[in-house]
């Protein structure tokens, strides 16, 4: 079925959709004892899929900067023997720290990491490994809340109090 595959003629498969089709090969050669012409063939059924997704996923992804996270990345297919390397980067005006890979395990659908927030922002996370399509995970990086001052430092009950600091959100 030429509209899942094609085969060149130096071998090599060019997958057009997702599905199976039986892909051939034969070879002819005279026989030296016999003079002959003699054919030998063969087939096999060649199934073309989708490439599986990296997901990520946190527990929470609303951080305050200093507070870290357990970051899972995850495939629903298992990496072969060797596992699977998990490339990751971040963009955006918030910053963190992580690894720049993690491994899935041979036979694992999952690995874990450590994300610490270093600076306010949104930061989106992605994860890409060979044969998979990438994965994204955003956060959401809040300032540390941190007073300074307190205006007036005392009062009757029922005085106005005012708040000055960072990470406070003005109402």
């Amino acid at each position: 079925n030429t509209d899942v595959a094609t085969i060149a003629a130096s071998g090599i498969a060019t997958l057009h959709a997702v599905g199976q089709t039986t892909i051939g090969a034969s070879f002819t050669f005279t026989a030296v004892q016999t003079g002959q012409p003699v054919t030998i063939s063969t087939s096999t059924v060649l199934t073309s899929k989708m490439p599986t997704p990296l997901t990520l996923s946190a527990p929470v992804t609303t951080l305050q900067v200093t507070q870290s996270v357990t970051v899972t990345v995850s495939t629903t297919e298992p990496p072969p023997f060797g596992g699977l390397e998990v490339s990751l980067s971040a963009t955006g005006a918030g910053t963190a720290t992580f690894p720049a890979t993690v491994t899935i395990p041979e036979y694992q659908t999952s690995a874990t990491f450590q994300l610490t927030a270093t600076g306010p922002g949104l930061l989106m996370l992605a994860a890409s490994a060979p044969t998979r399509l990438p994965g994204t995970l955003t956060f959401t990086i809040v300032p540390q809340l941190q007073i300074v001052s307190v205006t007036p430092s005392s009062g009757e009950v029922g005085t106005l109090v005012t708040l000055a600091g960072s990470g406070i959100d003005p109402v």
